[in-house]
């Protein structure tokens, strides 16, 4: 981990399934749970968001965030307070605890994140 920071190795099976398959109209491998981004995030700006949002994500995670690495700060969370997103304020360096590339989401909220990425490294926003 290029930060530092700690991880859970393995996930309790809790009230949130982040592992287990629970398909979505019964297609894919993953658990399908929300997550709470907050509001001017670069994760709820990746969705074309400015202010807090609740994404339904694909899960295929037995590891999760135990200690937040200092100089990251926490941008997602599940319901059952799990970690799924992390930013580095001071340059453009996110993470996600998900697959938004799973095939079972509309292809508009499937591709958001991946152009919005794109954008981001297009107009040379890295450092900001």
């Amino acid at each position: 981990m290029l930060y530092g920071g700690t991880l859970v190795q393995d996930l309790d099976f809790g009230s949130v399934p982040h592992r287990e398959p629970a398909p979505l109209n019964g297609a894919g491998p993953w658990a399908w749970h929300e997550v709470g981004i907050d509001g001017g995030s670069k994760v709820a700006a990746l969705y074309g968001a400015s202010g807090p949002l609740t994404v339904k994500i694909a899960s295929g995670h037995h590891q999760a965030v135990a200690r937040v690495a200092d100089g990251l700060v926490v941008t997602a969370v599940a319901e059952d307070g799990t970690v799924e997103a992390l930013e580095d304020p001071r340059r453009w360096v996110t993470s996600v605890q998900w697959h938004p590339e799973a095939l079972e989401l509309p292809a508009g909220e499937r591709q958001a994140p991946f152009r919005a990425f794109v954008e981001v490294c297009r107009n040379g926003a890295g450092r900001a």
